[in-house]
Order: C-alpha cells, then sequence, then structure tokens
C-alpha cells in the first residue's frame, strides 16, 4: 500500500467518522444537517485535490530519477 493509499483511506475515515457524528448531533437540526453534509462534501473534494497536488509532483520526480 502506497503512501498515496494509506493518506486516502485516512481522509475517508477521518470525513465518515466527522460525518457520522454531525448527523447523530444534529439529526434533530435538520436544517443545520443539510447545510452539514455539502460542507463535507466540499471539504473532501478539497482534501482530494490537496492529496493530488502533493503526489503528482513527487511521481514525477520518481519518474525522473528511474530514467536515469
Amino acid at each position: 500500500m502506497t503512501l498515496r493509499h494509506k493518506f486516502l483511506l485516512y481522509l475517508i475515515a477521518l470525513h465518515a467518522l466527522f460525518a457520522a457524528l454531525a448527523v447523530a448531533l444534529l439529526w434533530n437540526n435538520r436544517l443545520y444537517l443539510l447545510i452539514a453534509e455539502p460542507a463535507f462534501l466540499i471539504s473532501f473534494a478539497l482534501a482530494l485535490w490537496l492529496v493530488r497536488a502533493l503526489f503528482d509532483p513527487l511521481d514525477l520526480i520518481r519518474a525522473g530519477t528511474q530514467s536515469l
């Protein structure tokens, strides 16, 4: 398992935990729950974008060193 996959699994677990916590705490206030759900989706999309931005240059460097 690569570092990228480990980091993605960590992000998935973290967002799932916070989403479950939000559902448990905000079940009575449906409006807040409906506001929190898109916030989690945006946060997860941003996290995926950051992972890609972090690991793409590393993949390029790895490919360069292998070609040498």
